[in-house]
């Protein structure tokens, strides 16, 4: 466990135990009761000491957004550490929270990170690396695509490639040609004597 300082990790703050709807104020000197319900309040939450909002604010001098443990701070996902992730969802992407049903821990072999590992002995973040990196209809190269770090991602924006079944064409390949249309021939024509008859289908 980390060692209590400054820098430490703020836990979550109890709940108000008047309204049950808030956090409390602040927790060192410890107080039980939120802004709304401190004796002879109401009183209005301080700003924000790290973004100086006075709207959202959450309990320890901190809003909802800049408390490690507010409903609205963002972080990086447990698993495959793409940004974007809620504490209320444990720090997990979607694709993870699946993850973690289907797959066991283990040491990725690519990366050393220890997390939930694939069929193919790899974590998400570095199958991820190699989908990326992946040409078309090759398969997937693991080692290669993991052998210099891994391209971090937003939570929940991964989408999937088009599968193709070969190389893609070139742009210094000339287009292929349309077949040109068949040539026309002239229709000969000839004048008849005067008075001869002309036989027309019916």
């Amino acid at each position: 466990m980390p060692a209590p300082g400054p820098n430490a990790p703020l836990r979550l703050p109890p709940m108000c135990i008047r309204c049950q709807t808030g956090r409390v104020a602040w927790s060192k000197p410890r107080v039980d009761v939120c802004y709304q319900c401190l004796p002879g309040g109401p009183f209005t939450p301080p700003p924000c000491t790290s973004c100086g909002s006075r709207e959202t604010y959450f309990s320890q001098g901190l809003c909802v957004r800049c408390h490690p443990r507010g409903p609205e701070h963002l972080g990086s996902c447990i698993g495959c550490l793409a940004w974007g992730v809620y504490p209320q969802y444990r720090l997990t992407c979607w694709t993870c929270r699946t993850w973690r049903t289907r797959y066991p821990e283990g040491v990725c072999k690519y990366c050393g990170r220890f997390s939930r590992i694939g069929e193919q002995q790899a974590c998400r973040l570095c199958l991820e690396q190699a989908r990326l990196v992946q040409e078309p209809g090759r398969p997937l190269d693991l080692a290669a695509a993991n052998s210099h770090g891994q391209q971090l991602f937003f939570a929940n924006l991964v989408s999937k490639r088009p599968h193709l079944p070969g190389p893609r064409q070139s742009l210094a390949e000339p287009a292929p040609k349309r077949p040109s249309p068949p040539t026309r021939q002239p229709v000969r024509r000839r004048c008849l004597a005067p008075g001869t008859a002309v036989r027309r289908h019916t």
